[in-house]
């Protein structure tokens, strides 16, 4: 027996408020009043940020800040793109919601093929591990289908087939010598693409993993910049590989969402609202100094390499007797052109893709954290950071609250990029408005006519003017990209999830075959709904009136001129500076 003589004291302290606010114990509207908040100190920041550079611009005239102008130009068309992309996906999201958690057919069949030495496995009522695994491992496989299906619709959208005109001659046509059963170039390029998408779902699987890391906590704030670098080099990888820059946009847009993602593994919710604040000043930094300089950078070494191959063939037409006659006679060779200073449109153009990819991640960021809870029960990325059911709520209203403080900031921003470099944002948004106004196809990618003039990376970016249409591709391939990432993730997760018994084997389940059937139906019908509605609905482009008489073309001959071209300058998009 132990002692009797001893006298029990009990301490009670009252937790600070930062305590308090990291364990999630105030009401929801406590929550909603300190996200506001921060989300009025983002405005605030970005407002000084604008007036700093407003007070010391070098520019003689100086851009207006037209905050309306701004808002109806740059703001609109990423919400329209992105609401249209995010309906066809609540739509397969809320079948898979059906077919796994509340009618579960795909469980009717109570058998599984674990592994190819033990084929059959029968389910009783003490087998939940097994049931577990089991429907999990189908779910991520329903993920998957539908992943693919979005990757290859995706492609499709990238690579619209080019409305030509046909031009026969002889009785032959370019029509005809483009089809060749052997060689499909557009069905090559889209398969390119999709290998790419593949690339950046096993880099994001990497990010995941290493967010659930203990080195990942400790050194929290220097793995976020090192996310932040590593995108960086990788964008530029891309960018080598694809050729585009309009395609490498879903894959940032998809990093920069795993990354937000894997900020809720911080040690506490307040090294979340710091992270956030990091990757906000990342953010503005990017898009005013440090992409500007690196593109400025590339292009002087460029110029670099240009005056190295021609200093290798000065010293070798020197050592040729015969090719020195000829670099004689050819006094080109002896000068070193000047280097050509690029293009105020194509900075303008990819400091604003830059822009159209924040855009969509932080307006998809409230969404992924309701995907994340609705996965929980098959994926568990909660659990692996530690989060509750319950607390999910409280980071997707902070993502949510922050939305229109983003958007104000990026208003800002347009204008400081103006005020820093000289660039005439607004010019070229509204130039853009105008050409998607009076485009001559419905899907403005159709588009044959290209700008020639500008870089052929960024072409298509500025053939689709940043409009509601590229938004909605860029929308729909960055959902169907993380859904791959979370599909990979649900199988890694099982180990976790399910001790004591093997994980799913897909190739080993004899539904497998039903399963991806069913799914592909499904996302086919939705496609097809999709495609029939859009037609009657979205899209639907003005005609321009014109006659054409001794004058010229004559365009909107009642007098009505509704094209607003932008007043340009001697100096084009770049004047002023």
């Amino acid at each position: 027996p132990g002692a009797s003589d001893y006298s029990l004291e009990v301490f009670f302290q009252a937790m600070t408020w930062t305590e308090l606010l990291n364990e999630f114990a105030f009401d929801v509207r406590v929550y909603a009043v300190f996200f506001i908040i921060v989300g009025l100190l983002v405005i605030l920041f970005s407002a000084v940020f604008w007036a700093f550079h407003r007070l010391f611009t070098r520019l003689s005239q100086p851009p207006a800040f037209r905050f309306r102008s701004y808002a109806y130009l740059t703001a609109i068309p990423p919400v329209q793109g992105f609401i249209l992309a995010c309906l066809p996906w609540l739509a397969v999201i809320l079948l898979l919601d059906i077919l796994y958690n509340q009618v579960d057919i795909l469980d009717w069949q109570k058998t599984t093929f674990a592994s190819f030495d033990n084929p059959i496995a029968i389910f009783r009522a003490n087998e939940k591990d097994i049931q577990t695994v089991v429907k999990d491992g189908r779910f991520a496989v329903g993920l998957f289908v539908v992943s693919f299906y979005g990757l290859f619709i995706s492609a499709a959208m990238f690579t619209p087939h080019k409305d030509v005109v046909v031009i026969e001659e002889h009785g032959t046509s370019t029509e005809s010598s483009r089809k060749s059963r052997i060689w499909n170039p557009m069905f090559w390029h889209r398969t390119h693409i999709v290998f790419a998408y593949c690339i950046t779902g096993v880099l994001c699987t990497v990010m995941f993993e290493f967010s659930f890391s203990n080195m990942f906590e400790e050194y929290f704030f220097e793995s976020i910049i090192l996310l932040e670098l590593f995108r960086l080099f990788y964008t530029a990888f891309l960018l080598n590989m694809l050729g585009e820059r309009q395609m490498t946009n879903p894959h940032e847009v998809v990093i920069d969402v795993v990354r937000m993602t894997a900020t809720m593994g911080a040690s506490d919710f307040t090294d979340f609202i710091q992270s956030f604040v990091i990757e906000t000043l990342i953010e503005i930094s990017q898009r005013v100094y440090l992409d500007p300089g690196i593109d400025a950078s590339m292009e002087r070494w460029e110029y670099f390499m240009r005056v190295y191959e021609k200093y290798k063939l000065r010293q070798e037409s020197i050592k040729d007797e015969e090719g020195a006659d000829d670099l004689e006679d050819d006094e080109d060779l002896w000068e070193i052109e000047e280097e050509e200073a690029r293009s105020p449109v194509e900075a303008i153009i990819t400091s604003y893709s830059t822009y159209s990819t924040q855009c969509v991640a932080f307006l998809f960021a409230p969404l992924v954290v309701l995907f994340v809870q609705w996965t929980e029960v098959h994926v568990g990325l909660g659990a692996a950071y530690d989060i509750k059911i319950s607390e999910f709520r409280f980071f997707a209203l902070f993502n949510f609250l922050m939305i229109i403080p983003m958007l104000i900031r990026d208003l800002f921003m347009h204008n400081v990029t103006e005020l820093f470099h000289g660039w005439k944002v607004y010019d070229y948004m509204k130039y853009c408005k105008h050409r998607y106004a009076k485009r001559q196809f419905r899907w403005k990618g159709a588009d044959p006519n290209e700008d020639e003039s500008i870089g052929e990376g960024i072409r298509s970016l500025d053939l689709m003017c940043f409009s509601s249409q590229y938004y909605f591709v860029l929308s729909f391939s960055s959902v169907a990209l993380f859904i791959l990432t979370i599909s990979v993730q649900t199988l890694l997760r099982q180990p976790d999830r399910a001790k004591g018994t093997d994980v799913y084997n897909p190739f080993g389940d004899k539904m497998l075959p039903f399963i991806v059937i069913i799914v592909f139906i499904f996302c086919k019908i939705i496609h097809w709904c999709c495609v029939y509605i859009g037609y009657r609905i979205l899209w639907r482009r003005k005609t321009v009136i014109a006659e054409v008489d001794e004058a010229g073309l004559l365009l909107d001959p009642d007098g009505k001129n509704d094209l607003n071209l932008p007043e340009w300058t001697d100096k084009g998009f770049g004047g002023g500076k």
